[in-house]
């Protein structure tokens, strides 16, 4: 089937006397297509047989789904199988859009006072290495409504000790606080908001308002609009600092306060003095309206960290984050209280500090603070002493009054009672405790002696000599005097020797 234009175009060259060939040729058209159109004296076009759609039975259903509720189209198509409709989802979606057109929501330009509020979020880019570990780097968006002014700050995690810590570092920066702070849905901040209901607010975030004397506001679940400025901050923060920036570049020591030195380097020499495409101005020009109005910075610190409960075990260690952190041996087995912050963790047993630990964002790790550690070996080792103690007295009546004395003798009394265990251990306690009274009874109190005096009685020697009693032989012998020496072989003694 051939158009219009080439009906014509086909009967003029006809007549400056060109034969069908030659215009099939030129056209393009096959010889008899070109003698039948010029046998014909006018165009007609051929009718296409219209065929009947599968849809057209179900049209008036259809407008009365839609006007009965806002189906759709999937549940139209639904309703349709069920109803006998054998078509495809195509044409439905064609015919739907039809008779229900698309429409579009309209915004309404927002204006607020100086001072009147602040929007907040969170943004997420990339990950740092941590230890062996990787953490999601996430950064706290902060904006002031009419200046526009930005402050904001990296993370490796999104929870309520990171958000009012964040917020607290963007007050600081401000150097005021906002009336308002209007925080999207999250549950740091809000933990219920059903449409048309008022939000029930986070408690810790609550306080931490009341604190600085600001009030907060949620924004509409799913209408992101209503903080459109901090969205657009998110967005700038991402194309402007993040893109192009290798994380993994920064130092391993410290990466997650390198990249915060950077940032806040990018927001005073280019965010914050850039000229506003809103406001046709810089933000740090306007900021001192916004400065006249905030509300002044509470004097007193803001407790920011996380009140949690946790059971110290066995090996003196509290878990957290996936992490164990050390506490003094005392508080084995007893509950604790838990404050996290952000950058550290501090342990109290009813109200007394008695653990800080910077806080680790890797995992797996053991925490442990030095001083702890040599308490523990301390108490192990003088609970292990006093067991030797208790198991060297139980030898004899006469051991607790023995190692008195060991320690009274000697410095090192406590290898002495080891090696005195140790030959118990070989001979018995029935022996080693026979030979501690003899050892008692001379006053040596050494583990050599006894030693000695356990291997004698293994050879079946006879005990130790006592000392002897005197009889008339000795006591003769006792009575033996003896003359004085001779003076006179010695030079100038002859005066001497004359003299009796």
């Amino acid at each position: 089937m051939i158009n219009y234009a080439t009906y014509c175009e086909i009967r003029q060259m006809a007549q400056e006397g060109c034969s069908s060939a030659k215009i099939g040729v030129e056209i393009g058209l096959n010889d008899k297509t070109v003698r039948k159109w010029l046998g014909k004296a006018e165009y007609r076009q051929r009718s296409a047989a219209v065929r009947p759609s599968k849809l057209q039975p179900f049209k008036s259903t259809i407008k009365h789904w839609i006007e009965q509720a806002d189906f759709t189209t999937v549940q139209i198509y639904q309703k349709l199988q069920k109803a006998g409709y054998k078509g495809g989802r195509s044409i439905l979606c064609d015919y739907v859009r039809l008779i229900r057109p698309r429409t579009h929501r309209a915004y309404q330009t927002l204006c607020f006072a100086p001072g009147e509020a602040a929007q907040v979020d969170w943004g997420c880019w990339g990950s740092l290495s941590i230890g062996d570990t990787r953490r999601r780097v996430s950064f706290l968006c902060v904006v002031l409504c009419h200046s526009r002014l930005l402050y904001a700050e990296c993370f490796l995690q999104e929870r309520s000790e990171h958000v009012l810590a964040g917020l607290a570092n963007a007050f600081a920066y401000f150097h005021g606080v906002p009336h308002s702070l209007i925080v999207d849905n999250m549950k740091t901040a809000v933990l219920t908001h059903r449409p048309g209901c008022a939000p029930t607010f986070n408690g810790r975030f609550q306080d931490f308002c009341h604190h600085f004397g600001t009030r907060p506001v949620a924004c509409t679940p799913r209408r992101p609009n209503e903080k459109g400025r901090v969205e657009s901050a998110v967005g700038y923060i991402k194309g402007n600092f993040f893109n192009g920036r290798d994380l993994d570049q920064l130092p391993d020591d410290a990466p997650l306060e390198s990249l915060n030195a950077q940032l806040r380097l990018w927001l005073e020499d280019t965010a914050n003095v850039r000229t506003h495409r809103e406001l046709h101005a810089r933000p740090l020009d306007i900021l001192p309206a916004d400065r006249a109005a905030m509300l002044p910075i509470n004097p007193n610190p803001c407790d920011t960290g996380q009140t949690l409960t946790v059971r110290v075990t066995n090996r003196c260690r509290v878990h957290c984050d996936g992490n164990r952190y050390s506490v003094p041996p005392a508080c084995s087995r007893k509950q604790l209280t838990l404050h996290r912050y952000h950058d550290r963790i501090n342990l109290y047993d009813q109200g007394k500090l008695i653990a800080s630990h910077l806080r680790s964002y890797d995992r797996h790790q053991q925490i442990v603070d030095p001083d702890h550690q040599l308490a523990l070996i301390e108490e192990h080792g003088r609970s292990k002493i006093a067991a030797e103690a208790l198991t060297f007295e139980a030898l004899d009546p006469i051991a607790p009054l023995w190692l008195q004395n060991l320690r009274t003798h000697q410095p090192n009394h406590l290898h002495h009672m080891r090696q005195i265990l140790h030959l118990s251990d070989l001979h018995g306690t029935a022996a080693v405790g026979r030979v501690l009274r003899q050892s008692h009874d001379f006053s040596i109190y050494t583990w050599h002696t006894i030693k000695n005096l356990l291997e004698r009685h293994l050879r079946g020697d006879t005990p130790a000599p006592q000392p002897m009693a005197a009889t008339a032989a000795t006591r003769s012998l006792l009575e033996i005097r003896l003359p004085g020496p001779d003076l006179g072989h010695y030079p100038g003694n002859a005066s001497a020797s004359s003299n009796p």
